[in-house]
């Protein structure tokens, strides 16, 4: 379980410029995830969860109830937790590597609402297909403290009390970062798309980016985000 102050995290193979409004960042920290799923906005009202499973038990379904199961909500066909009037609380997304299974997800508990559809309208505008664009969906606030929500997880995943709780060194959460938000990772990874932009039109293309209005020179696009 983990929280973050705010902070937007786009999936693995996803677009920047095309799921995030980059202009309207300031001080908000953007990070490219390993895992697939949707763009999502972090702040201090929602709770992030992992669950790390061997890879022969690996079921997306179970585990996904299994956060959902302690606060009566339901599993939709994408694995989102959904309210009784299907307001999405929180997604999920996975990955598998090696022998281990990961599924994650951003439970909202008391998240800014009106910030977090801000922040996820980008004024980029596609020109031919998006790379994994993510599904808008009704969202709700589930409504109770941080603490009540991990407590109940650990006892619906944990039924017998066999788990121990371990934090992970600030140090090693710093390295990672600072590959996962840094531009050329962030902004410059995933498939090959393009864009418009303030009146021009924009390639990305093995790790570079290209204005396509002024002749498909490279540019810089660091500028694109102030």
């Amino acid at each position: 379980f983990y929280t973050n102050t705010d902070s937007v995290v786009i999936g693995r193979n996803q677009s920047y410029f095309l799921e995030v409004n980059f202009p309207s960042l300031k001080d908000t920290v953007v990070a490219r995830r390993y895992s697939g799923g949707g763009t999502v906005f972090h702040d201090l009202g929602n709770v992030n969860y992992s669950l790390i499973t061997d890879k022969r038990l690996f079921n997306k379904q179970y585990l996904a109830e299994s956060v959902a199961r302690p606060f009566k909500l339901h599993v939709n066909i994408r694995h989102d937790l959904v309210n009784n009037r299907g307001e999405k609380v929180s997604g999920s997304a996975f990955r598998i590597l090696r022998e281990k299974a990961l599924h994650h997800g951003t439970m909202l508990l008391a998240t800014d609402l009106v910030k977090l559809h801000f922040m996820l309208q980008s004024p980029a505008k596609p020109t031919d297909k998006v790379p994994v664009p993510s599904v808008r969906s009704s969202v709700a606030n589930l409504g109770i403290k941080p603490c009540d929500f991990i407590e109940k997880v650990i006892e619906e995943v944990f039924p017998n009390g066999d788990y121990c709780l371990v934090d992970i060194p600030d140090n090693l959460m710093d390295v990672n970062l600072d590959f996962i938000s840094s531009d050329e990772y962030v902004k410059l990874s995933g498939p090959a798309h393009s864009f418009t932009y303030n009146g021009q039109i924009f390639k990305l293309k093995d790790g570079k980016l290209f204005n396509e209005s002024e002749g498909g020179v490279p540019c810089s696009c660091v500028p694109l985000s102030r």
